[in-house]
């Protein structure tokens, strides 16, 4: 929100973390070159997306997918560093010596702002520029109601709520701090499995 880079990049891939650093600032913004983009293109990828992106994919298409956000309002992009921060109403100088130490870091191949990995720090140094709103979202609960084998709500001190019954992504167990993206469809398997069972057993619990 002031132009400053304020935690590690490589945070994004704790969901919840990031999260939360992302809700303390008022607007936050990730920005990234036409370096970064050689880099995924010729290089390939440095960290995957689970089973849909593997390390070291070369991302050959980024050129045609930028195209598709031409007309996105969260995403921005400019010849010049001054350009973008204007475009996406930071400070100029704010934004510009930000870059500027990010790739003084990046020549030493080590983070001592926040702590990233040298193998995966790139020079914001070439145009054009790119920036993207970031904005948290919800997928499912990290954590959520805590429940039985039943699907039965239990308290704190894992007694059975009576007449309450919990399913899918609201119920805990399942996901920790992470999200197993690598498993494609694990969300809705739990949801189908535990909304069956929820049913099954409230249906019981109110004919009894």
């Amino acid at each position: 929100q002031d132009g400053q880079r304020f935690v590690t990049e490589g945070l994004t891939n704790y969901y919840t973390t990031v999260a939360n650093a992302v809700q303390s600032q008022k607007e936050v913004f990730s920005i990234a070159s036409q370096d970064c983009f050689d880099h995924y293109m010729n290089d390939g990828c440095d960290v995957g997306f689970g089973m849909f992106v593997l390390p070291g994919t070369k991302c050959t298409d980024l050129p045609d997918e930028v195209e598709t956000y031409a007309d996105n309002p969260h995403f921005y992009t400019a010849d010049t560093v001054e350009e973008l921060a204007g475009k996406i109403g930071l400070d100029a100088d704010a934004v510009k010596a930000s870059v500027e130490a990010y790739n003084a870091l990046c020549a030493k191949k080590e983070d001592a702002e926040c702590g990233k990995s040298g193998d995966f720090m790139i020079a914001l140094e070439n145009g054009p520029f790119y920036a993207a709103r970031i904005m948290p979202n919800v997928l499912n609960t990290m954590g959520g109601i805590s429940i039985d084998h039943d699907c039965r709500v239990v308290d704190s001190d894992y007694n059975v709520v009576e007449n309450l019954y919990c399913c899918g992504m609201d119920a805990s167990g399942f996901q920790g701090e992470t999200y197993g993206i690598s498993i494609s469809g694990s969300c809705q398997g739990v949801a189908v499995c535990t909304g069956r069972i929820a049913g099954q057993k409230a249906a019981e619990h109110a004919a009894a």
